[in-house]
């Protein structure tokens, strides 16, 4: 009685390597769970991680308040807001003449953005 072991590699029915097989078989469920929360994942990125992204880089470099409301930002120079005491009425006209021009002009809408 002659005992034989089969040292060489397993194979699976098709007659590849198994663990080509299943490395095979991995890749394939891997691919197929990353193509079903792809549409999730984009929608996040377009839905919430693009506005605040946005956002941020507004906070920073926001030109819109300067474009549209020029003669009130220049009066404001002059304004000293650490004394406590409210703008000169000087600063309040050049916001109406401002927002008078932005209204006719249809960008006040930016303000608000």
């Amino acid at each position: 009685m002659s005992d034989q072991t089969n040292t060489g590699p397993v194979v699976a029915a098709d007659g590849r390597p198994l663990k080509q097989s299943l490395q095979r078989a991995l890749r394939r469920q891997k691919l197929r769970a990353l193509a079903l929360i792809a549409p999730l994942l984009i929608f996040i990125l377009v839905a919430f991680i693009a506005p605040i992204g946005d956002m941020l880089f507004r906070s920073i470099e926001n030109e819109i308040v300067s474009e549209t409301l020029p003669h009130t930002v220049v009066a404001l120079k002059d304004w000293n807001y650490e004394s406590g005491e409210m703008p000169d009425e000087a600063v309040f006209a050049a916001l109406a003449q401002d927002l008078l021009v932005a209204v006719k002009s249809k960008t006040h809408t930016k303000l608000g953005s």
